[in-house]
């Protein structure tokens, strides 16, 4: 529960949570938020510090309000925990503990303990590139890539190493909760664990950069099984509604903008959003928003069409660019898999001759 002047999400100005010594409790843990690194309306996620002796060091505190009558939000973010405790990568960040607090008037606040990455994410990388006015060099974006592919295999293709059950720690009323919400809200990871995923919104932001640079997802809320059939209308619905919240529509593939009855959601999805990233680390802006600016087309119609050009500046090779059209093919399966496109931008990286970054497998 949240102390100090019973500061509740929405309820008081956010800016001001770290300035009046605010202490959330999760389970019994209490931290000192320190910072607020995202707000989205219902869903705030801040930064904090550990109070507990044998717990010392900064986390993310992700806070998702859930109003009262709107037990779908409760679903979804419980389908969020099961999705961060299904996996367990070095490329998929960890859930450290959850707990669903019962607010006043029957609304509930559902508290997710993360990792917090003080090197920042793919986007804060973008925007620095912008700010300094010089390019990443056509390695770099490459190991970047291969690394950030390998983050997605591990969603895409989980084995043994990559999904297993989850060491987070859950309260009670979480499981009493769970037991009591009888909904078919997109089954989460947990559902069938060595089954594929998609992420559905794979974005810059959401890739997290450790210390040695290593990508890390960390945002799962979007996450289902890959295969995930539409096959009624309250499915549709859901889905559209997860992905109105959720969704980045400058790196949401068409098919996911454009949810059709009887539909599934499959990984090819997720290989149009890492063409954007990889076009957004090039250029410093993802492909259909730079076409939007430059001739003004809409960013749904040219998505939808895949209609985006490359700056006349030759700084990346052909291949690259080659590569970044192959995963932006508006047909799904005219797309690369995910091992193909790692080996894709695998191989052009050794062709550039890099001795000093080693790529191991």
């Amino acid at each position: 529960m949240l102390r100090m002047g019973e500061y509740i999400c929405g309820c008081k100005p956010l800016w001001n949570l770290w300035a009046n010594d605010v202490r959330i409790t999760v389970n019994g843990k209490r931290y000192l938020v320190t910072g607020l690194l995202s707000d989205k309306g219902l869903t705030m996620i801040y930064k904090v510090r550990s109070l507990q002796r044998e717990q010392r060091g900064n986390f993310c505190i992700k806070a998702v309000h859930c109003p009262f009558g709107r037990a779908e939000h409760v679903a979804e973010a419980m389908r969020e925990i099961d999705n961060y405790q299904a996996f367990h990568s070095p490329y998929i960040t960890s859930l450290l503990d959850s707990q669903i607090v019962p607010l006043e008037q029957g609304s509930k606040l559902v508290y997710m303990v993360l990792q917090y990455f003080p090197t920042g994410s793919l986007q804060q990388l973008i925007d620095t590139t912008l700010v300094e006015g010089v390019p990443l060099p056509e390695p770099r974006v490459l190991a970047l890539m291969v690394e950030v592919c390998r983050a997605v295999r591990a969603v895409h293709q989980p084995g043994d190493e990559g999904v297993e059950s989850g060491s987070a720690t859950q309260s009670e009323d979480t499981h009493l909760l769970a037991d009591a919400l009888e909904m078919d809200v997109l089954e989460a990871s947990t559902s069938s664990p060595r089954r594929s995923f998609v992420l559905c919104d794979l974005r810059p932001s959401a890739v997290m950069l450790t210390p040695q640079g290593m990508p890390i997802i960390s945002d799962l809320s979007a996450c289902v099984r890959s295969g995930y059939a539409l096959a009624n209308a309250t499915r549709l619905a859901r889905m559209r509604a997860v992905l109105d919240t959720h969704g980045s529509p400058m790196y949401l593939a068409p098919e996911l903008c454009a949810l059709e009855p009887n539909a599934c959601i499959l990984p090819p999805a997720d290989i149009w959003s890492l063409g954007c990233i990889c076009y957004a680390l090039m250029y410093g802006i993802s492909p259909f928003e730079r076409e939007e600016q430059l001739h003004g087309t809409p960013l749904r119609q040219a998505r939808a069409s895949g209609l985006f050009s490359f700056p006349d500046n030759p700084v990346y090779s052909l291949q690259l660019l080659d590569i970044v059209r192959q995963c932006l093919a508006v047909k799904p399966d005219a797309r690369p898999t995910i091992d193909s496109l790692m080996s894709l931008f695998h191989d052009l990286l050794d062709d550039s001759a890099i001795g000093s970054l080693v790529l191991g497998e």
